[in-house]
């Protein structure tokens, strides 16, 4: 809720830039009022979200649960795998890629934080991706690679995959390209050529 007011207030008092991602002066014809333009799309994709929210809470309550994690716990035997809720797997499969817990915990904690950072790491004058061939590919090989470290987080460790792996080997190569991306950033960035169209 504090994100939205402070978003809604930036938006209002800084406006909105274009899709090429050039800022537009305040004072510029061009500029969109911020209401009814802003304020009727963003009361419509409120809505949109409520009505999925609200479609799991009263009709599928348990669609994202873990069926291992609804059974009663037995102090004689430790479960073999605890799987966490769904937005934290790709984390978790990062915890358990590093043998070592206190550096997995360590790394874990880095790879939530980093996302913050993101906007400072992107050092390119062009903002928007239209014309940033190379953002896109890395953004959407990103996208993937965060998909396959919830894949990862979901099974036990020592399975093989369907490639022939085990999931620790696919999970460590996962982590560090989802490290690198972030790190290697501010290189890619100013050294990728932007296209005019």
């Amino acid at each position: 809720g504090g994100l939205l007011f402070l978003h809604l207030t930036a938006l209002h008092r800084v406006g909105s830039n274009n899709p090429d991602g050039t800022d537009i002066p305040k004072t510029s014809p061009q500029m969109i009022p911020f209401h009814p333009y802003y304020t009727v799309k963003d009361l419509w994709f409120i809505f949109l979200c409520l009505t999925i929210f609200f479609y799991f809470v009263f009709f599928q309550p348990s669609f994202f649960l873990e069926p291992i994690n609804n059974e009663p716990a037995n102090p004689l035997r430790t479960p073999v795998h605890i799987v966490p809720e769904w937005y934290f797997l790709p984390f978790y499969a990062i915890l358990r890629s590093v043998p070592h817990k206190l550096l997995g915990v360590v790394l874990m904690w880095l790879s939530m934080s980093i996302l913050f950072f993101m906007p400072y790491l992107d050092r390119s004058p062009e903002r928007s991706a239209r014309k940033r061939p190379l953002k896109r590919w890395l953004t959407w090989a990103f996208f993937l690679n965060f998909i396959l470290l919830g894949y990862v987080g979901m099974h036990l460790p020592d399975e093989p995959t369907p490639l022939g792996i085990r999931f620790v080997t696919l999970g460590r190569v996962l982590t560090v390209f989802y490290f690198a991306y972030f790190l290697t950033m501010p290189l890619w960035s100013r050294i990728e050529p932007i296209r005019n169209r």
